[in-house]
């Protein structure tokens, strides 16, 4: 399920700090129980074993590089689908999988 979704998001210019495989963002997760989001996910009856782990994506690159391997800066970066060009608006978004 997560491969195909994983897909979807680098096809529109989205990365993410960790792979599915390494699983969720620690850094992410410590504000989920700041923010009780496990709790709230608990009383809705939405918790998968227990837990909620929380994943965070950017709509960047910060590996991406040019032809002689400078960085590209993100506000320069651009991506293309089915031969249109788009550009990366730096979008941070953290989400869960219940």
């Amino acid at each position: 399920m997560l491969s195909g979704f994983a897909d979807d998001l680098t096809k529109w210019g989205y990365t993410r700090r960790k792979t599915p495989e390494e699983g969720p963002d620690p850094t992410i997760n410590a504000k989920a129980r700041q923010w009780n989001i496990e709790g709230a996910l608990s009383t809705l009856g939405l918790l998968h074993d227990g837990t909620a782990p929380t994943h965070s994506i950017w709509h960047k690159d910060d590996k991406k590089v040019d032809e002689k391997g400078k960085k590209i800066d993100p506000k320069d970066q651009t991506y293309t689908v089915d031969g249109r060009t788009y550009r990366v608006c730096m979008h941070f978004m953290p989400f869960s999988l219940c």
